[in-house]
């Protein structure tokens, strides 16, 4: 299922967060409105500058989180850690760069999701 399949109703136990950061309160919201009515919950994760924290190399990158496992990473997320985790995640990538996109959102979970 890729992600533009994954889209739930409100309420459904695997519905996908997406996390939006921005300098725009007002922006932020609009585009929470927006996700929520394709199907996707989302999380406030600051201003640009903290943005780093849904890079590649963190745990939020390709790996489908419910809000609350998406807001647990975002304060989890180490910056020291983004150049070994993207290395870690694209290593995940390529080994199943073929397969389908919930295999490769398995990979990606396996190498950087750290419960």
């Amino acid at each position: 299922m890729a992600l533009a399949e994954a889209g739930r109703p409100t309420g459904s136990r695997d519905r996908v967060a997406l996390p939006i950061s921005g300098d725009n309160p007002k922006a932020k919201e609009i585009v929470a409105q927006l996700l929520d009515r394709i199907g996707f919950d989302s999380v406030d994760a600051g201003t640009i500058a903290e943005s780093w924290r849904q890079q590649p190399g963190t745990p939020v990158y390709c790996t489908n989180p419910t809000k609350e496992e998406l807001q647990l990473w975002l304060k989890k997320a180490d910056r020291s850690s983004l150049a070994i985790g993207r290395e870690k995640g694209l290593k995940a990538y390529l080994a199943v760069v073929d397969a389908d996109y919930q295999t490769q959102v398995k990979a990606h979970r396996a190498v950087l999701v750290k419960e």
